[in-house]
């Protein structure tokens, strides 16, 4: 009736769930924190004054950071600023025709970001984030362009997605770090 494999999986998956609990785990977001650290993570993202970042893709980078980190508001003076720079984008040839045509290109982001305290600007942070995607080309111009597109709007908002979970667990170390 039952298959041995699916015993032993059941069993896998509640050994890994028991020893996790056991581990001190705790996520880092969770709807009730111990001792209030979600409302503080919360409290201390939507502080965060995102200065602008040059060009159009960080136009489009500080709109993902900021529905991210205070979806509610933008913050016009916060506890932090957080600087972003996006370098110049790598883009490379992966696929190449026998006439010696590119079919497929790989486009490499490398964003460093800084943290600072307002009014003292001290640097409480630094990071990067290094990103890449592919895409292909078409024979219309067009469907080239919105692959293009799509993959770099793709590639913006999962660095953005990684600076936020940077910033989060960098204010959830300075909780832990409080409570110890």
């Amino acid at each position: 009736m039952f298959n041995n494999k699916r015993i032993w999986s059941l069993i896998a998956v509640i050994g890994i769930i028991i020893s996790l609990t056991a581990c001190g785990f705790r996520p880092l977001y969770t709807s009730t924190g111990v001792n209030g650290e979600d409302k503080y993570i919360q409290d201390e993202l939507s502080q965060i004054f995102i200065d602008e970042i040059e060009g159009f893709h960080g136009q489009k980078m500080r709109r993902q950071l900021l529905s991210l980190i205070s979806p509610e508001h933008e913050v016009e003076r916060g506890k932090y600023r957080l600087y972003v720079n996006i370098g110049t984008p790598v883009k490379s040839e992966l696929g190449v025709k026998r006439n010696n045509q590119a079919t497929r290109f790989r486009l490499s982001y490398n964003v460093k970001y800084t943290l600072y305290s307002f009014p003292e600007m001290s640097k409480l942070k630094v990071g990067s984030v290094s990103k890449f995607s592919s895409y292909d080309v078409n024979n219309s111009p067009r469907s080239s362009d919105v692959a293009k597109d799509v993959m770099e709007d793709r590639l913006l908002k999962d660095i953005a997605y990684d600076i936020a979970i940077q910033l989060s667990s960098y204010f959830k170390k300075e909780v832990i770090s409080e409570q110890e």
